[in-house]
């Protein structure tokens, strides 16, 4: 059984659901390109169709399209040897190409020389480039935006998406209700690819009823780690099982512990359980070198072992619910102390005149405060203190 957003996903441009407007300026953009502006930003939340649009619009011409993601870029060489090589090779099966970089705002906290690199291949492009963002309130992205075309691109409407989740139903044979689908709608935070991930879950009985989407946990646009270990431990399909973590916001140290705690409770075979911690173990090494060598591209390693691995050591489904429940005493005891630690490291990377007790104590939760509250505060002192990803986003939770 395949994803539903991958079956669904929009073919041509008459395909994409409520960002007509978008769509007609992307057009416009590809059209205009040899005497306007070489690139085009689509901004918006998660789930608006930023990534999809330039994939319709380019088998609607059929046009290459060659994509790269900036959260993989390091720095200029990365984004010359990449991005460059792309722009500077004719395109060999089609009268034209797009460049599609996704995810800019990544360079926000990882820029050395990256985000200056990536204006100057714009400026001489020979094929028209389209970026992706969530967020371009950082200062940095200013000089781009002048060269760019900005398009935003909103939240789509709830009653667009109910219908849209009426036909994937109709055409999967579920029964269900308009009702019902806008509910669905509403509690994914109009995100497109979450609602139809919901509806995939709460369809094993054929029927989707309002008493299935109260069991949905409420979110906006994250799922509860509860929810993630219920798709990884009841299904033997490993797309839904490695799609389990897309969308949940935890710190991947908090994975461990929430399946290392449940495991047990779900899976009864010994050599299931046995197999399954061969993942888990597997995993943590990947999880040590990230520690020991910072290259955090092992977290596309650790999310499968954790998600797909534990998914498939199962030899068939098991009957029944378990209760899962958080982390245990003592694994609470551990998470404090990473938590210690992470603080004492990013004390390292920040110049304090004071103690490292005495900045956790007193400085960290006024940083904290600035990581959730005020981002442009926060982009300026993540790029001046070369703080990591990882930095950013245990800054960014309330502690």
């Amino acid at each position: 059984m395949s994803l539903w957003t991958e079956k669904y996903k929009p073919k041509t441009g008459k395909d994409i659901i409520g960002q007509e407007d978008a769509v007609n300026a992307v057009k416009r953009f590809l059209a205009n390109f040899r005497t306007g502006k070489k690139a085009a930003i689509l901004v918006g939340p998660t789930g608006v169709g930023k990534t999809c649009i330039p994939y319709a619009i380019a088998s609607d011409m059929q046009w290459e399209i060659l994509e790269a993601n900036a959260s993989d870029f390091r720095g200029k060489e990365e984004v010359n040897s990449t991005i460059g090589s792309a722009l500077f090779q004719r395109s060999l099966f089609s009268s034209g190409k797009i460049i599609l970089v996704d995810e800019i705002d990544a360079l926000s906290s990882k820029d050395r020389g990256g985000l200056q690199a990536l204006q100057k291949l714009i400026e001489t492009a020979p094929y028209p480039i389209v970026l992706t963002a969530s967020d371009l309130s950082d200062f940095k992205f200013n000089s781009l935006k002048r060269i760019s075309e900005v398009i935003e691109l909103g939240k789509i409407p709830t009653e667009k998406i109910a219908e849209h989740l009426m036909a994937i139903c109709s055409e999967e044979g579920i029964n269900s209700s308009l009702e019902v689908m806008k509910s669905i709608a509403r509690r994914s935070g109009n995100d497109i690819r979450g609602a139809i991930n919901d509806v995939q879950s709460l369809a094993g009985n054929r029927e989707v009823t309002r008493e299935d989407v109260d069991l949905l946990s409420e979110r906006e646009r994250t799922e509860t780690l509860v929810n993630a270990l219920t798709r990884i431990f009841k299904t033997t399909d490993v797309h839904i099982a490695m799609a389990s973590l897309d969308y949940v916001s935890e710190d991947v140290n908090e994975y461990f512990l929430w399946i290392d705690e449940n495991l047990p409770k779900e899976y009864e075979r010994p050599e299931d359980i046995s197999n399954a911690y061969s993942c888990i173990s597997k995993a943590d090494v990947f999880n040590r070198r990230i520690i020991s060598r910072q290259y955090f591209r092992f977290l596309v390693y650790i999310n499968a072992l954790l998600s797909g691995g534990v998914a498939l050591s199962k030899g068939s489904k098991y009957k029944g619910v378990a209760k899962f429940s958080p982390p245990g005493r003592l694994l609470k005891v551990y998470w404090a102390k990473q938590k210690s630690a992470k603080k004492k490291s990013i004390a390292g990377k920040i110049p304090i005149p004071t103690s490292v007790r005495s900045f956790i104590k007193e400085e960290f939760p006024f940083i904290s405060h600035i990581f959730r509250h005020n981002k442009g505060m926060a982009a300026a002192m993540a790029s001046e203190f070369r703080l990591e990803e990882e930095d950013i986003l245990f800054l960014k939770r309330d502690h």
